[in-house]
């Protein structure tokens, strides 16, 4: 930690004194309780980011030539692993908003103590993001290349950075909805890659995609709700959920039709056979 802290000190240092300014401007205006939580130090989300674009572009150019890694109990774990804890952060969101009153949108962020157990679950969902960066490790290992696509490492990344960004500025209101979407997908998405760790087809597979899209479209309403009414929920945040909904459901919308037509072509070749 003490090597991580100069890197910080030399790169705001050698930055010109207006951004040191407008660094230091930004990071006061946090949620009190939250920009002081483990991991909501900016620059080391950053610098998470950096490590994991590193490792995964390194070793897949260490992993070229060497034999693949099999890696079935540490997937069945991992997978398990995240099916329980995307459970539990799922069930105590909706819990929190429940117990809080909330109303489907238009909730503003509760900087009292009672808005802390909120704030908690929704840090723990962003402390969550790093520990999905092993997924792209394990498709490294396995070389399973045609998985590591652009899409792939851009949503995490971005999420990650994202949820820095409304965990330390807005963790509570109208976060909670995006928070309790993705972690009920999530359930259902580990759940099918530990059956098929397992060589277990799951009967929602087929929709899973779907159901992503559909997630991103409903983020997508309660951004457009949220920047153009009259809500208490910092507008800034809404904006950058409708942005990011727009890249998500193209880049998604596009692997769609492309796994569709490829499934399609692949079905006539059978007919043929």
């Amino acid at each position: 930690m003490q090597y991580v802290n100069t890197l910080e000190n030399i790169t705001r240092s050698s930055l010109p004194v207006y951004y040191q300014n407008l660094w230091t401007t930004a990071l006061e205006h946090g949620n009190k309780y939250t920009k002081h939580w483990p991991v909501m130090n900016p620059f080391h989300a950053v610098l998470l980011c950096i490590v994991y674009l590193i490792i995964v572009f390194g070793g897949m150019a260490i992993m070229k030539n060497r034999k693949k890694f099999e890696l079935t109990w540490f997937s069945l774990l991992h997978n398990g692993f995240l099916v329980v804890l995307s459970s539990y952060m799922c069930y105590e969101t909706i819990h929190q908003a429940l117990a809080n009153n909330y109303t489907l949108f238009g909730n503003g962020v509760d900087e009292t103590e009672r808005g802390i157990p909120m704030a908690r679950v929704l840090w723990l969902f962003y402390i969550s993001k790093p520990i999905e960066f092993i997924d792209t490790f394990i498709m490294m290992l396995k070389k399973n290349n045609h998985q590591i696509s652009f899409l792939h490492v851009y949503h995490h990344v971005a999420t990650f950075l994202i949820w820095w960004g409304v965990t330390y500025y807005a963790p509570g209101g109208d976060t909670y909805f995006s928070a309790a979407q993705n972690t009920f997908v999530h359930v259902l998405m580990y759940g099918y890659y530990f059956l098929a760790t397992l060589k277990v087809s799951a009967p929602w597979k087929y929709y899973l995609t779907q159901l992503q899209m559909l997630q991103f479209a409903l983020n997508f309403v309660q951004g457009f709700y949220v920047t153009y009414y009259d809500t208490p929920y910092p507008k800034l945040w809404a904006e950058v959920l409708m942005a990011y909904m727009v890249t998500l459901l193209i880049l998604f919308g596009n692997f769609y039709i492309k796994g569709t037509r490829k499934a399609r072509e692949e079905a006539k070749k059978k007919k043929l056979m």
